[in-house]
């Protein structure tokens, strides 16, 4: 069974990075856009899957396993890539953010 290619999106990641990190908040520098779910063994995953993190714990997340990372800092990663995902795609069609009064918006895409 062949293999498909995991989506890349230069302007995802542009947005990506503009936002602070997960983890403190951007209190160690900007962002760098981390891929939280590989593609396997060696491979980059979707670029839908990134989450914003400084270069500090960029490398921390590398550095540990990724459970272990996420549960230290109480952050649930899926969650995190649907919400950043979710107002992206949202921004991207109607130009609008969507609802939701429970976190401060992202920046806006572009």
């Amino acid at each position: 069974m062949a293999r498909s290619e995991p989506f890349r999106d230069p302007a995802y990641l542009a947005y990506i990075r503009k936002q602070p990190c997960l983890v403190c908040g951007g209190a160690q520098g900007p962002s760098v856009a981390h891929h939280d779910n590989n593609g396997g063994k060696g491979l980059k995953g979707s670029d839908y899957d990134a989450l914003p993190l400084c270069p500090v714990h960029h490398q921390e997340r590398h550095n540990k396993p990724r459970s272990t990372f996420w549960d230290d800092h109480r952050i649930d990663p899926e969650r995190e890539i649907r919400w950043f995902l979710s107002w992206y795609l949202v921004y991207t069609v109607t130009g609008r953010p969507p609802r939701s009064p429970s976190r401060r918006p992202p920046e806006r895409p572009g």
